[in-house]
């Protein structure tokens, strides 16, 4: 508490406004501990809700985030979060801090087939407001702002059964300006810069079909102390409309074909004729239906091409997209095949991609083949 004979009021404003760094080093971009598009697919959207806690020698703090994540490659969000200070370490005076502000992330790079790891920056800005015994006693109103910028490695690794380990590192720096106003208009303010790391160790579980969730520990720290992090989020996915179509396609009448090379026409295989020593294929068609660019880079995921890869290690957002692709139940499919054609120029299956799945259950088990052409054209699909 402060003491009757306090007459320096300049003095001990100077004494908050130490602590006031301190405090809002707490409410920098959230660049850190809620990437969530780090658990979505490349070109899948969703929703997260992100409720985080921090627990370091100046104090503790609880920090909740909204946010929406545009087709995995963008994320926004909102924040709200409250810190309070240890009294020990400010002389027994009693500071709390609410903080509030939007960030702003984009991925430099995504991880995928022939990529390792994916790469964040991101932007943040917040509004904090402070409130105590002492600052109620002398009528004194105190607030600051920050703005920071990070950026942040991230990896995924498959555990099975559609979870995963994302491990992360990044770094961040924050510009804090702090003021404190008495009532009879005197202030004091202190601008300060401060750069901290941050390690984390996200643990990612799919809720079959429901979205996911993930908890993350973490530790950040910075010259002034070490902090100790734990996020726990949800993310819903937003349904890919089946009919959308990838920006990149090109009617037929609107494509153009290299002066070095002669024209080619898609054309279909035409179905076989069965034999009494093999089982009959059926043969299915389409002309011009169109998997959008979403759905391709879904239904491929994480996956390696070439190499048969069982549902349990098939995400919830590849499930769903093969499942749109084949008109099947998701929860139906029991492996997944695909990769690249090696056909020549010549040929109608040139720089075509395969997918083949297997689906059934105990009575009945089948395989089928889905191709399309690099427009995203359905060329061939044919079930066993």
């Amino acid at each position: 508490m402060i003491s009757d004979d306090v007459l320096d009021a300049k003095v001990y404003m100077k004494q908050f406004v130490n602590v006031l760094v301190v405090l809002l080093l707490h409410f920098g971009p959230r660049n850190e501990v809620n990437a969530q598009g780090a658990y979505l697919e490349p070109g899948t959207s969703g929703f997260g809700l992100v409720a985080s806690g921090l627990v370091a020698d100046s104090g503790k703090g609880l920090d909740l985030q909204f946010g929406y994540s545009i087709s995995g490659m963008a994320d926004i969000g909102f924040s709200v979060g409250r810190f309070s200070a240890d009294k020990s370490d400010i002389g027994g005076v009693d500071l709390n801090a609410t903080g509030y502000g939007p960030s702003f992330s984009l991925y430099a790079l995504r991880q995928s087939e022939y990529v390792p790891l994916s790469i964040q920056v991101a932007a943040g800005y917040t509004v904090v407001r402070y409130d105590g015994d002492e600052l109620d006693q002398l009528d004194w109103d105190m607030r600051g702002r920050s703005w920071g910028i990070g950026a942040e490695i991230i990896r995924s690794i498959p555990l099975g059964q559609g979870n995963y380990f994302v491990p992360s590192f990044g770094v961040g720096h924050v510009n804090i300006k702090t003021k404190l106003e008495d009532r009879f208009g005197d202030s004091i303010s202190d601008t300060e810069g401060v750069t901290s790391f941050v390690t984390g160790f996200g643990i990612q579980l799919n809720m079959e079909g429901s979205g996911s969730m993930y908890i993350e520990p973490g530790i950040r720290f910075d010259e002034n102390e070490t902090s100790f992090l734990f996020s726990i989020g949800f993310i819903l996915e937003t349904p890919s409309s089946p009919s959308s179509r990838s920006p990149f396609y090109k009617s037929p009448a609107e494509r153009t074909v290299p002066p070095t090379q002669p024209e080619r026409k898609w054309t279909r295989t035409p179905p076989e004729r069965s034999s009494a020593s093999q089982p009959e294929v059926e043969h299915t068609t389409h002309v011009y239906t169109v998997i959008p660019e979403t759905d391709l880079q879904a239904m491929r995921g994480k996956t390696t091409a070439l190499a048969q890869t069982p549902y349990s290690e098939l995400t919830p957002q590849q499930l769903q997209a093969l499942s749109r692709a084949f008109k099947i139940p998701a929860s139906s499919i029991t492996s997944l095949r695909w990769g690249t054609s090696t056909a020549p120029s010549n040929h109608p299956h040139y720089q075509s991609t395969f997918f083949v799945i297997e689906h059934g259950d105990e009575s009945y088990q089948a395989r089928e083949t889905l191709r399309v052409n690099p427009f995203g054209e359905v060329l061939e699909q044919k079930k066993e």
